[in-house]
């Protein structure tokens, strides 16, 4: 869904309680996967510029699935990854309340099939996934009320999984992930304190994983991200010397990021974003804005479209701190 910096994995519908078991349930097999495979090769070629054969794709798999599912239960999983993807496709277009519809319908199975095995982690968390999504949906309504609820519902999945696997590194980021959501609506929702602690357990979370993963670039990406967060908390609660120490770690180990892979724009990017954070605070402004200004015309992929604005807002903030800084030198000056 993309909607922020540090991205959930997949969850993946397939478990230790999807075995058909029975000679007889070959057929349906060999249709579900006929299904998969013809519906991905119709469609490829035109998913990245025709939304709307990706959704009709999506719909016809639904509909062949559903049939499937009155024969072979099994099913039910892809039933419900099915009816996430036509929720992808729905929040790319903009039809917010479909796409909420669509995810409620593959919440329902998820419950189900959870209910019906309680034991299986891998449904429990695909439903977390759900759970997180659909709060991801609500936030974008600006439903910060019913979206810290359901991140919260994801979070109580999550903190089991975690604490029954503690091992289990991809575990871990998820909780680490689901930590940031409740933070960020907390964040949304005035109450600071509490935003602050939830990035604290998630942050602690991620120091190990990077730890453990210290020439994992996207790991590292995502520390500097959470180092960020809680430095806008902090400069929300007026404490504005931590949350420059904040944004100067962010800024610091996205650096070191970007130096991994020059050629990736979105990790020069974030370098811009954490000094512009920093300059708009007074933290030495005229040297960190004449570095976003020098960075940004001098590569074209920090312009596209959604950025242009960022550089002519980067060059009125450099000319106003240098003629605050000239100012006093010309007050002095001998006629």
């Amino acid at each position: 869904m993309g909607r922020d910096n540090v991205a959930e994995t997949s969850a993946g519908g397939g478990g230790p309680g999807d075995k058909p078991g029975k000679a007889r349930w070959l057929p349906v097999g060999i249709m579900f996967a006929l299904a998969l495979i013809g519906g991905a090769v119709l469609a490829w070629p035109q998913l990245k510029t025709n939304k709307e054969f990706e959704l009709g794709a999506y719909r016809t798999s639904l509909i062949v699935l559903e049939q499937l599912a009155h024969v072979d239960p099994g099913v039910q999983g892809a039933v419900s990854i099915a009816h996430e993807w036509i929720g992808d496709v729905l929040y790319d277009q903009g039809k917010l309340e479909e796409a909420l519809a669509s995810y409620r319908a593959s919440l329902a199975i998820r419950e189900q099939l959870t209910n019906d095995q309680p034991s299986n982690a891998v449904w429990q968390r695909g439903l977390s996934f759900t759970h997180s999504m659909i709060g991801d949906m609500l936030s974008d309504q600006e439903k910060h009320d019913e979206a810290l609820e359901s991140y919260l519902a994801s979070l109580a999945i999550r903190e089991r999984l975690a604490a029954d696997h503690p091992d289990d590194a991809r575990l871990q980021r998820d909780l680490s992930v689901i930590y940031i959501r409740v933070g960020d609506a907390l964040y949304l929702q005035g109450e600071f304190d509490e935003a602050l602690e939830s990035y604290r357990e998630s942050i602690t979370i991620r120091e190990v994983l990077a730890g453990t993963e210290a020439s994992n670039a996207e790991e590292q990406h995502d520390l500097s991200v959470i180092h960020g967060r809680i430095g806008n908390v902090l400069a929300a609660e007026g404490m504005l010397d931590e949350a420059l120490a904040s944004f100067r770690n962010a800024l610091a180990i996205a650096e070191r990021v970007a130096a991994t892979n020059t050629s990736n724009a979105d990790w020069r990017w974030d370098v811009v974003l954490w000094q512009s954070e920093l300059a708009q605070r007074g933290d030495d402004p005229e040297r960190r804005w004449a570095f976003i200004v020098a960075e940004m015309r001098k590569d074209a992929n920090l312009l596209r479209p959604d950025r242009a604005r960022f550089l002519s807002m980067a060059e009125q903030q450099l000319a106003k701190v240098r003629e605050a800084q000239a100012a006093p030198l010309r007050a002095t000056a001998p006629p």
